[in-house]
């Protein structure tokens, strides 16, 4: 179960998991649960039955999914996201399964909005209850951990999944994109993404190159007048949402992550997959993880880890150096470059699903 099919990375992996269950379901039936009725960026392969449930108000929503599982009688629910979580185990006590949640981002950064102090106090009284709660990264456990309550037992790490022959095929046999040199960056245009903070710093850079920027979202019409105000919008390049965003990060310079909160991003990953050098931000869960940060930056400085450049969320003399040293520096460039594969190596999808099978049997014991 999962909100939606929507663009992002937790979307995208939740329909890999579903491909990958189907394969080795040896016959059991699997049974997939969207509670908002929203456009499919990703879908689900195979003979799995699809429900949407597609209700506005909460309540009504919740009792459309308790009939869906009374009626399938599931040996267990997996759950993606907190909203989905909360349905699962809420669902898991009066349906009488086995009840798997997984988030996908740190906690703190997602529970927003309306009524947040209720949301902790689910998250905290729920998550306890599940049979297993599954992190998408170390920073992801350490939060549920240390600010949720969750015993450290109970939460079992699972690295997102990205199958690198698969992105590279989506390369092969793509006409070159028509644009001069150019910096990629990908995601939702949202403010936890710090889209804002990468124009800014690279209007301060003064790097030679064109940026783009993969993805849609309610901060595009802000992110532009940005670009306006700063003199560089007929060098920043809004693309849109992209289903096959590889091509473009395969023929770009580099690819830059500034994000201000992720769980794991794919998208770093996916860069790595395809050769390129990556700029990141140290942001709550992953990139450190990914790239091997080990230390503490100085404000205004960057670090070169041993798969990546790194610097500090927020801060756009940091990141606007990271431009400039990556455009540059071809030899450091070419380095990472090099490197690129062998970071990726543990995060086949392979890897993922033995893993995700061994948490699975971890819940029924």
């Amino acid at each position: 179960m999962i909100n939606s099919l929507e663009g992002g990375g937790a979307e995208r992996v939740f329909s890999s998991l579903t491909s990958l269950i189907q394969s080795d379901a040896n016959g059991d039936h699997i049974e997939v649960i969207l509670i908002d009725d929203k456009k499919d960026a990703y879908s689900i392969l195979g003979p799995a039955t699809v429900h949407r449930i597609g209700e506005t108000n909460s309540l009504l929503s919740f009792i459309k999914y308790m009939a869906i599982v009374k009626k399938a009688k599931p040996d267990y629910v997996v759950s993606f996201l907190t909203r989905a979580n909360i349905y699962n185990v809420f669902g898991g006590f009066f349906a009488h399964y086995t009840a798997l949640v997984s988030e996908r981002s740190n906690t703190n950064g997602r529970l927003k909005g309306k009524f947040i102090k209720l949301k902790r106090l689910l998250v905290r009284f729920l998550y306890k209850r599940a049979a297993v709660v599954i992190a998408v990264s170390q920073g992801v456990k350490d939060c549920l951990v240390n600010d949720f309550n969750i015993a450290s037992n109970k939460v079992f790490i699972l690295n997102n999944a990205i199958d690198v022959y698969a992105v590279r095929e989506k390369v092969t046999g793509n006409d070159s994109l028509p644009y001069n040199k150019y910096i990629v960056a990908m995601g939702r245009l949202v403010k936890t993404k710090g889209f804002d903070t990468l124009i800014k710093a690279y209007a301060l850079s003064g790097v030679q190159s064109d940026l783009r920027i993969l993805g849609d979202g309610p901060e595009k019409e802000s992110l532009q007048d940005i670009c306006t105000e700063l003199d560089v919008a007929h060098k920043v390049y809004f693309e849109g949402f992209k289903s096959n965003p590889y091509p473009y990060i395969a023929q770009s310079e580099f690819f830059v992550l500034p994000s201000q909160l992720e769980g794991f991003p794919n998208s770093l990953v996916e860069a790595l997959g395809l050769g390129k050098a990556v700029l990141s931000t140290d942001c709550t869960d992953g990139p450190r993880e990914i790239l091997n940060l080990d230390t503490i930056i100085e404000p205004g400085n960057l670090h070169q880890t041993e798969f990546g450049v790194i610097v500090n969320v927020n801060d756009i003399a940091g990141l606007a150096k990271g431009l400039s040293l990556l455009e540059n520096d071809l030899t450091l460039r070419s380095h990472y470059e090099e490197l690129s594969l062998k970071c990726i190596e543990k995060y086949s999808p392979e890897i993922f699903y033995a893993n995700f099978k061994s948490i699975l049997s971890q819940s029924f014991k």
